[in-house]
């Protein structure tokens, strides 16, 4: 975008000496004013039609990399939440004897199915969020291509 932007401002005094001399060679060739005026404005609505539509990308573009941030920041703890409870059913559970540690291993259970529960609204918005990404992304796709 950076590189866009630089190509446009690079262009800039170009088109400027250009709308300069254009109408002085209008009027050094008056047979041919209708198009040597033709050739500079059409040069002139072409570099600001170009401008704007830089212009456009680059918002899209920014609102797209603050959206994937906040997205980012919002599934960070969900997924860091995952991974803990996640690495629970790989260590192979020992079955113990006594009944205090067997309802400490319910326990355990029981607060990790409700950390599940908690996670669950959250993983459904951002679920929401993903598909509204997606469908962003395709009209970003359409637009550069």
């Amino acid at each position: 975008m950076m590189q866009l932007r630089e190509s446009i401002a690079e262009h800039k005094p170009h088109l400027d000496k250009l709308l300069k001399i254009g109408p002085q060679l209008k009027e050094l060739n008056p047979e041919e004013s209708e198009m040597v005026e033709e050739k500079y404005q059409k040069a002139e609505s072409t570099y600001a039609q170009i401008k704007e539509e830089v212009r456009q990308r680059a918002l899209a573009l920014d609102e797209t990399v603050s959206w994937l941030a906040q997205f980012h920041d919002k599934i960070e703890p969900m997924v860091e939440t995952l991974e803990n409870l996640s690495s629970r059913p790989h260590m192979p559970a020992l079955i113990p004897a006594e009944v205090d540690k067997i309802r400490e291993c319910i326990s355990d259970d029981e607060s990790a199915t409700m950390e599940l529960e908690k996670l669950q609204p959250t993983f459904e918005a951002l679920s929401t969020m993903d598909k509204s990404l997606l469908g962003d992304l395709r009209e970003l796709t359409k637009i550069w291509l």
